[in-house]
């Protein structure tokens, strides 16, 4: 023990010197600026750029070092100066901290190119033309197989996200529930009505009447199995903490899933949480969810989803597809599922009422989402998270989203379509793209009548915003912060309650809730604005902010006079009128800082840090830390060296460490070259007789894998038996590796000394007299039996859980206790007073507006509303189709409205 936690620090230690290591690397130029360009981030200093514009003589300006562009490494930076070196004046390669001087910085288009919307009709029109609900039925499977149906216990289900089941454990705690059950369904193609008669238990699964079913037990659908829910009414018990679970392929059709009062027998309706705890963890009780894990498919066409979701540990949120949701512990068969890839899916057609989310994802990829119609969540309404890719989010309408933005993409969420959606009267944006969402296309949706603003940019650059339109919302219409490169192009925005369009770089440093070392950012914005219409906006067309760089042409604007322009543009507004600045081109240059940070999510680790790791457990190794090969071969793994992790596993797994043994067993059992087999030449037998080595040296961890190993693996139980076999012949002559195996190759490494034969055999031995006294008349029968007592959910879990949950709340009540603080101290002063009225004046005035123009506004709307409805019913059934007198039945609603204008970004 005393080895271990010594390798856990020196190892923690190396690793840290190794991450702080890192600095920036910027291409430093001379550029043509106005003298006092660094000045600009204030609005009393905008009149310092009056001189940049074109008109002006080469003679007012001056040359000055500038970063241009900025690099995590020297190698990187130059690479891009070879390439670069042409178009800079004196340009070089230095290091930068966050520490230097702002860069200059001048817009340029984004990383969506306008091929894609020059295109768009090509290409996604007739794409999604295939997605009709008739067409999309024929992929759901006819026949039925298979009987692989089965009730486990919870507690043996330790490949599930296990803070799921914690969380549950200590709902099932305080009903005096012990040991929950759920059903676990694996190898075939099942439909509901056939799941229940295979688990013949009412109490977990009953038929109502013909189409109607209650369901009380969670079920997991495995990798090898299909899941058909389809014409039927599920009634999910939220008393019971009903989950969906699944490595395999669901399909739902013309079906309603409804979260269920058992004890009631009506819709389980949610409890009362005030606003301010909403996202506590812990706070809500257990609600049905669907989780769609890794190597998943979800299929999903004309259902409606009510009550689903809550706010909880990992991905509970209504529907989710989560590739692997952090966790609180890890084994190989988790690590098994982990490498099935990312789930997919297609929604088309289907209606979400009051979830939580109405869809949540993390490193999804390749998922259509059409036609659907989302309205009163909780939170969000879509919500597609961390490192998803290839996202189609295209003709739906999201409207009432309780507490934030109708669509979100969050995280590093690149190379989607967000287009042809109607989003209205939601709480905050419309459309949000946060925390380095890049190469996204916002293509020809509508915006109308949300809280904040109709599109949002956060730190989110190389994005392309086209042909959308964007009116009546309570903060700007399109509103970009901290994000470089962005095309704003083509699109109608008007009545908006702030801005038409304002660019902003801003200091979010002192934000609690973001995490800076997983989500770092520029404090710089830059953006191209061209050919849009601009009008009618109550503070002005365009703003920035900051030191924001902007290109400007051939934008028109209506009714905005004397507010063409505002913030740091306002220095131009004459410019601008006079001399044609917008139609011609105009380019007001900006500044940004440089690069501060580095995602702890893209850290990797130096070549230096990375020998120092494997000097430090080598000599670990060396002196007797048994533990150390295992890290080592762990550690390899990490560094894609899988031939000297394979190495390293096999010296250890020679010397008796069965959790190397395990590690290589699975290794080996996944390796994708070689399909199981029976025969034990095929290294993924090899791989299963290995597991069974480390069973009979008394690893009960991988022995309780055993039990399920047929189910989650192409692999069957006789194949399992054989592995025994092998392994006991093998063991009983002194071996655990086959000294003849192609990874053996004759090394040294591969045999064994006298005395650890000796040792072997007599651990094979006392395994087989153990065998004999169980009375099983198979390996796999015996290792159930030793691991029958085992449970994952312990006391011990629910304190870590208990605390991991006080810790998360943590900052959230602190942020909201000083926030309740600060604004009772501003509620004091003279100054609220004068900006409290000051905001009921513009709500007043803003409100009087939007009432005012009401019928003229909703008389341009209507035309562009119905072609999107068009759009969006294209999808749906006949029955289902949403007409335009329920648009504007929700547009003219005051329900959801702000309580008054949006707070200032």
């Amino acid at each position: 023990m005393k080895n271990n936690i010594s390798l856990f620090w020196i190892l923690l230690l190396v690793m840290t010197l190794g991450v702080n290591s890192y600095a920036s690397y910027c291409i430093q130029s001379k550029v043509k600026v106005p003298g006092r360009v660094h000045q600009l981030y204030d609005d009393a200093q905008a009149d310092t750029l009056k001189n940049s514009s074109s008109t002006i003589e080469d003679t007012e300006y001056t040359w000055q070092d500038r970063y241009l562009f900025i690099y995590s490494s020297k190698r990187a930076a130059q690479s891009a100066l070879s390439k670069k070196r042409r178009s800079l004046k004196d340009p070089k390669v230095v290091q930068c901290s966050k520490n230097d001087l702002k860069f200059h910085l001048q817009p340029k288009k984004s990383g969506v190119s306008s091929y894609e919307t020059k295109t768009f009709n090509q290409r996604y029109e007739k794409k999604w033309a295939n997605f009709t609900l008739p067409k999309l039925r024929k992929r759901i499977p006819t026949k039925l197989r298979g009987s692989d149906v089965r009730v486990e216990s919870l507690q043996h289900m330790n490949f599930l996200p296990t803070l799921n089941i914690n969380t549950l454990f200590s709902h099932w705690k305080k009903r005096g529930i012990r040991d929950p059950k759920a059903i676990f369904i694996a190898n075939g193609v099942y439909d509901i009505e056939k799941v229940r008669r295979l688990v013949n238990n009412p109490a977990l699964i009953s038929r109502e009447n013909k189409n109607t079913y209650i369901i009380k037990a969670p079920i997991y659908l495995a990798h090898s199995a299909t899941l058909i829910i389809r014409g039927v009414t599920l009634k999910a018990s939220s008393r019971d903490g009903f989950f969906l679970m699944y490595n395999g392929k669901l399909y739902i059709s013309d079906s309603k899933l409804i979260a269920w009062d058992t004890k009631k027998n009506k819709f389980a309706e949610r409890e009362h949480v005030p606003d301010e705890k909403i996202l506590y963890i812990g706070i809500q009780k257990p609600r049905p969810y669907l989780l769609g894990l890794a190597g998943s498919m979800t299929d999903m066409y004309n259902t409606k989803i009510i009550g689903f979701g809550f706010k909880s540990t990992v991905a509970t949120f209504g529907i989710s597809l989560a590739k692997w949701p952090a966790d609180s512990t890890m084994n190989s068969l988790k690590d098994h599922l982990e490498k099935l890839g990312e789930p997919s899916g297609t929604f088309v057609g289907n209606d979400m009422d009051r979830n939580f989310f109405s869809f949540y994802s993390n490193e999804a990829s390749h998922v259509t989402l059409l036609g659907n119609y989302m309205y009163d969540s909780i939170i969000y309404h879509f919500d597609p998270h961390d490192y998803s890719t290839h996202l189609d989010i295209g003709r739906n309408l999201t409207t009432r989203a309780g507490h934030a933005h109708g669509i979100i993409i969050s995280r590093q969420v690149q190379e989607s379509v967000i287009a042809q959606n109607l989003t209205i009267r939601n709480h905050s944006a419309g459309i949000m793209l946060d925390r380095d969402c890049f190469k996204n296309l916002i293509y020809g949706n509508i915006a109308i009548g949300n809280g904040y603003d109709g599109i949002s940019l956060f730190e989110s650059g190389d994005n392309r915003i086209e042909k959308n339109l964007v009116a009546r919302n309570y903060s700007s219409g399109i509103y970009v912060r901290n994000s470089v490169n962005i095309d704003i192009n083509d699109n109608e925005i008007f009545r908006n309650v702030k801005n038409g369009v304002e660019v902003n770089s801003y200091n979010i440093d002192d934000t609690p809730s973001r995490d800076f070392k997983r989500d770092p950012y520029y404090q710089a914005s830059s953006a191209t604005i061209v050919d849009n219409l601009i009008e009618y906006n109550n503070n002005s067309a365009i703003t920035t902010k900051g030191g924001a760089a902007v290109y400007l042409k051939n934008n028109t604007f209506s009714m905005q006079d004397p507010r063409y322009y505002s913030g740091e543009m306002r220095s131009f507004a004459t410019h601008m009128t006079s001399a044609g600045g917008n139609k011609n081109g105009f380019l007001k240059p900006g500044l940004g800082s440089p690069y501060s940070n580095i995602s702890s999510d893209l850290i990797k680790i130096s070549r230096s840090t990375s020998n120092a790791i494997i000097d430090t457990l080598l000599d670990l190794g060396r002196n007797g830390n048994t533990q150390a090969g295992s890290v080592l071969g762990y550690f390899y793994g990490t560094q894609h060296k899988n031939a000297l992790k394979e190495l390293e596993l096999l010296r250890e797994s020679t010397n008796l460490d069965f959790v190397a043994m395990e590690h290589l067993g699975f290794l080996w059992l996944n390796n994708k070259n070689t399909i199981p087999t029976d025969t034990n030449h095929s290294t993924s037998m090899e791989g299963l007789t290995l597991i069974s080595e480390a069973v009979i040296l008394g690893n009960k961890s991988v022995a309780h894998d055993l039990r399920f190993l047929s189910r989650l693996m192409p692999i069957t139980d006789n194949m399992i038996e054989n592995a025994f076999t092998i392994a006991i012949a093998r063991m009983q002559k002194g071996n655990v590796v086959d000294p003849n195996h192609i990874y053996c190759d004759k090394r040294a490494i591969c045999s064994n000394n006298y005395v650890m034969q000796n040792k072997i055999k007599l651990e094979v031995e006392r395994f087989i007299q153990n065998y004999k006294i169980s009375g099983c008349e198979s390996y796999l029968c015996f290792t159930k039996q030793l691991t029958e007592d085992y449970r994952f959910v312990t006391d011990a879990s629910l304190r870590r859980l208990a605390e991991k949950v006080r810790t998360t709340n943590l900052p959230k009540i602190i942020q909201n206790r000083n926030t309740a603080k600060k604004v009772k101290r501003l509620e004091k002063t003279w100054e609220h007073q004068v900006y409290s009225d000051k905001q009921k004046f513009k709500k007043e005035t803003a409100g009087f507006n939007l009432d005012r123009y009401e019928d003229e506004d909703m008389e341009r709307l209507i035309p562009h509303i119905r072609t999107i409805l068009k759009k969006i019913n294209f999808h749906r059934t006949q029955k289902n189709q949403i007409t335009l007198d329920e648009v504007l039945k929700i547009l003219k609603s005051k329900k959801g409205l702000p309580h008054g204008i949006a707070s200032s970004h």
